[in-house]
C-alpha cells in the first residue's frame, strides 16, 4: 500500500546535532518537532530537506517515516540526492519537491474524474451543480421572472434577471420603461445591506434605450432606493441635470438660448465679440471718459521743508486729463493737540512765502510733486477736533501719495 505523503505549511528549523552520512534518526532544535507532521511507520510519511547553513548550496532529501518530539526517523538520499554529513544548525525543512509532485499526478493520489470532476464533461450540469443558472449565468436563453419586486426580492451578487416591464412590482418612479418589454437586470454588487443594479432594456428603438443604475439600502420590503440615469448620445442629459438636452451643439445652444453671438470669437476682427474689459477706443464711444477704477498708493515719504516732495509713480499709458491725484498727511509720532500715531491730518495747508496753498500735488505722466512750504512756518495742520492750525513737527508726519486712473 502506498504511504500518504503529509505536510506543513511553513515548518523550517535547524538540526540541535550534527549527524553522519549513514544516520537514521536526526533531532532538531528543542520545541520545533512540533511544526512537522507525525507519520505513522508503515502509513504515512513527509519530506524533509537538509541544506548547508554555511553556502545554501549543498541539499539532500529524506522521508521522515516517524516522529517522537524533536527526534525524527528519516530514510536517507531521496530523489537522486546524496546522503551526507550535517552538522548543527544546519536548516531542515517540510519543502515541495519533484517527489511531491509526481506523487500528486499519480492516479492513487491526486483528483479523480469519477469522483470530483465528472460534471467538466457536461458543463450544463456543472453550472447547475454550482447554482449559476438559478442566477442567470451560462444560460443558452434566459427565463423571464414575472412578478419581479424591487423591495422584496432577493439578490445575489454578480447575478443576472431578465424581468418583465409588464408585471414588475415597486418600480423606482424615476425608471421608465415602455410596458411589455424585457429589462436586463445585472447586480452589480450587495455590499452588507445594499444592492446596486444597472438596467438594461431589451429594445431596437434608441429612444427607448433607457440605462439606469439603482442603489438600494435597507432590509427587503422597506429599501430606500436611489436612481441616477445613464445618459447617452440617443438620449442626453437635460437642462435640469446640467446638461444642454441636446446631442449636439447647435441644439444646445438653442435649449439654452444662445443666439449667434455665442459662435463668435472675442477680437478685434469685424465679426468678432468686443472685449469690454479693455480701455479700446474702438468699442466706446467718442465721448467716453473712464471710470476711474485703479488707484495706486505710493509709499511714505517725509515733508522736508523748503524743499519738494518728487515722487515717479511708474504708471504707463495714462491720461493725466482724467486722472485725480491727491496727498495724505499721516502722524507717525504724537504731535500737536491729540495726534497719535496712524491718524490722518484733519484738515491741512502749505505756508509758502506767507501765502497759504491748498495740498493739490502736481502730476505729470511720470511724477507726482508736492511742496513742504518754506522755512518757517511750513505746512500748518488744524487741530484734530477743529479749531486754529499750527505748525507741524516734520520728523512726526509723512506724506502719502494716491493716484485714481
Amino acid at each position: 500500500m502506498a504511504l500518504t505523503l503529509l505536510s506543513a505549511n511553513n515548518a523550517s528549523t535547524v538540526l540541535s546535532a550534527g549527524i553522519s552520512a549513514s544516520a537514521t534518526t536526526l533531532t532538531v532544535n528543542t520545541g520545533t518537532g512540533g511544526l512537522f507532521p507525525s507519520p505513522v511507520s508503515g502509513t504515512s510519511f513527509f519530506k524533509l530537506t537538509l541544506i548547508d547553513a554555511a553556502t545554501g548550496t549543498l541539499t539532500e532529501i529524506v522521508h521522515v517515516t516517524a516522529r517522537t518530539g524533536d527526534t525524527m526517523t528519516i530514510v536517507r538520499a531521496q530523489e537522486g540526492t546524496v546522503s551526507r554529513l550535517w552538522s548543527a544548525n544546519d536548516i531542515a525543512a517540510n519543502m515541495m519537491t519533484a517527489g511531491t509532485l509526481d506523487l500528486l499526478s499519480q492516479k492513487s493520489q491526486s483528483l479523480q474524474i469519477a469522483n470530483n470532476l465528472s460534471d467538466l464533461a457536461s458543463p450544463q450540469t456543472a453550472l447547475t451543480n454550482l447554482g449559476l443558472t438559478g442566477i442567470g449565468i451560462g444560460l443558452s436563453t434566459q427565463p423571464t421572472i414575472a412578478n419581479f419586486d424591487f423591495q422584496t426580492f432577493a439578490f445575489t451578487s454578480g447575478a443576472n434577471y431578465a424581468v418583465s416591464s409588464s408585471t414588475w412590482l415597486n418600480v423606482p418612479v424615476e425608471v421608465v420603461y415602455p410596458t411589455g418589454i424585457i429589462i436586463s437586470i445585472t447586480v452589480i454588487s450587495v455590499p452588507g445591506s445594499n444592492v446596486i443594479l444597472k438596467l438594461v432594456p431589451h429594445v431596437s428603438s434608441a429612444g427607448k434605450y433607457n440605462t439606469y443604475y439603482v442603489r438600494m439600502s435597507g432590509a427587503a420590503g422597506s429599501r430606500t432606493i436611489y436612481v441616477t440615469q445613464d445618459w447617452n448620445s440617443t438620449n442626453p442629459i437635460p437642462i435640469t441635470g446640467g446638461g444642454t438636452g441636446a446631442i449636439d451643439a447647435a441644439g444646445g445652444r438653442t435649449n439654452l438660448g444662445l443666439g449667434t453671438a455665442a459662435q463668435r470669437a472675442v477680437g478685434t476682427a469685424s465679426a468678432n465679440i468686443p472685449d469690454i474689459a479693455i480701455a479700446d477706443a474702438r468699442y466706446k464711444p467718442i465721448d467716453y471718459t473712464p471710470v476711474l477704477s485703479r488707484v495706486w498708493v505710493s509709499n511714505e515719504y517725509q515733508p522736508v521743508t523748503g524743499t519738494p516732495t518728487i515722487v515717479s509713480h511708474g504708471l504707463t499709458g495714462i491720461d493725466v486729463l482724467h486722472c485725480k491725484a491727491d496727498v495724505l498727511l499721516k502722524c507717525i509720532a504724537a504731535d500737536l493737540t491729540g495726534y497719535s500715531p496712524g491718524d490722518f491730518a484733519a484738515g491741512w495747508g502749505i505756508h509758502y512765502t506767507n501765502a497759504p496753498l491748498s495740498p493739490i500735488p502736481a502730476l505729470s505722466t511720470s511724477t507726482i510733486t508736492i511742496s513742504a512750504g518754506n522755512a518757517g512756518t511750513g505746512i500748518l495742520v488744524s487741530g484734530k477736533g477743529g479749531g486754529p492750525s499750527y505748525a507741524i513737527d516734520t520728523t512726526k508726519w509723512r506724506f502719502i501719495f494716491r493716484i485714481f486712473y
